[in-house]
C-alpha cells in the first residue's frame, strides 16, 4: 500500500492499494490518512483518490462503513514488554503500583477481570525469564532485565540474543564481516523465500572464510543437506538460524558494494524485502549495542 501527498491549489491525498503488506487497509486507518487532505489551517478543501479495482471488496466499507471499535492493544507479549519496561523503569517497584497502573489501562476498561490475571501471567514469564526479581519488599529488574529494557529487545527473543552473543564471542570469526552481519540480522526474520536446494548448491561452493563462519554460528551442513533433499515438512523453528545466515549473506553482499537488484536476483529476495530486512538489521545492531554495554 503507498499513498502520496500533492500540494498544489489544494493537498490531495491518493491512496494506490488498500492493501497493506498481507493485509488490508482499515476504515479507521483510511479515515486518518485521507483525513491529510485539506486540513484546517492549511486550504478549505482537499481531495482524496483511493484506487482499486472490481475485485477489492473492501472498498465500499473503507468509503462508507462504521468505523472498527478500538480494543486495548494490550495483549500477553505486549503487556510483558510494557511490564517490563515500566519495572527497569522504576515505575512498578510493587504490586500496589501494578494495580494502580492496570487500573488505568483500557484493558482494564474493557476486560475488568481478567487485566489483573494477563498482568500476573506477564509477571510470571518476566520472573521464570529472569527478566525481574519477585521478594517480599516488592519487585526489580535483574541485571539481564535491565540490559533487555535499555535495548528495547523483544523478551521472548532476548535469551537466543544472549546465546548467539556467547557462542560467538568463543568463536567469532574476524577474516570477514560475515560473522558480524548474521549477528545483526534480527532472529525473527520474516517473509524471507530460502530456495534449500539452491542453498545447499552454493554451500558446496562457499569459500574457506564463509564455511568457516557457517560453523562457527552453530550451523551443520547435514541439516543443509535434510532441508534440500526431502519433502518432509521441517521444523520452522529450527530452520530460523539457516535463514538468518541466508539472509545475512544477501546483505553481505549489498555491504560490499553488490548492486541490490543483482543480490535481489541472486537470493531470490524481492528489492523491497531486501531494503526492510536491512533496515531490521541496523535496528537490530543499534539495540545490541545497548544490549552488551
Amino acid at each position: 500500500m503507498r499513498y502520496w501527498l500533492f500540494m498544489r491549489n489544494s493537498l490531495r491525498v491518493i491512496i494506490r492499494s488498500v492493501k497493506i503488506g498481507t493485509g488490508y487497509l482499515t476504515r479507521t486507518r483510511y479515515l486518518q490518512m485521507v483525513g491529510r487532505a485539506g486540513r484546517t489551517g492549511l486550504s478549505s478543501s482537499g481531495d482524496s483518490f483511493l484506487l482499486g479495482t472490481h475485485s477489492d471488496k473492501t472498498l465500499p466499507h473503507l468509503v462508507f462503513g462504521a468505523v472498527e471499535d478500538v480494543r486495548s492493544s494490550l495483549n500477553t507479549d505486549s503487556l510483558t514488554l510494557t511490564l517490563l519496561h515500566l519495572i527497569g523503569s522504576g515505575m512498578i517497584s510493587s504490586m500496589a503500583d501494578l494495580g494502580m497502573f492496570m487500573k488505568r489501562t483500557l484493558l482494564d476498561i474493557q476486560q475488568p477481570d481478567e487485566s489483573l490475571n494477563l498482568a500476573e501471567r506477564a509477571l510470571h514469564f518476566l520472573e521464570e525469564a529472569k527478566f525481574i526479581d519477585r521478594t517480599e519488599g516488592g519487585i526489580k529488574p535483574t541485571s539481564f532485565g535491565k540490559a533487555v529494557y535499555k535495548s528495547s529487545l523483544d523478551p521472548t527473543l532476548a535469551h537466543s540474543v544472549l546465546s548467539g552473543l556467547r557462542v560467538a564471542n568463543k568463536h567469532l570469526v574476524l577474516q570477514g564481516d560475515l560473522h558480524l552481519v548474521y549477528l545483526c540480522v534480527p532472529p525473527d526474520v520474516q517473509n524471507v523465500y530460502v530456495d534449500w536446494s539452491k542453498y545447499f548448491d552454493a554451500y558446496n561452493q562457499f569459500d574457506e572464510v564463509t564455511r568457516l563462519t557457517f560453523t562457527a554460528a552453530g550451523l551443520e551442513e547435514s541439516f543443509l543437506a535434510r532441508r534440500a533433499f526431502s519433502h518432509k515438512k521441517s521444523d520452522a523453528v529450527a530452520e530460523v538460524p539457516y535463514t538468518r545466515f541466508y539472509v545475512a549473506g544477501a546483505l553481505h553482499k549489498l555491504l560490499s558494494g553488490v548492486p541490490s537488484w543483482d543480490v535481489s536476483a541472486l537470493f531470490k529476495i524481492p528489492r523491497g524485502t531486501l531494503q526492510t530486512t536491512l533496515n531490521s538489521a541496523i535496528t537490530h545492531a543499534s539495540k545490541l549495542a545497548l544490549f552488551t554495554k
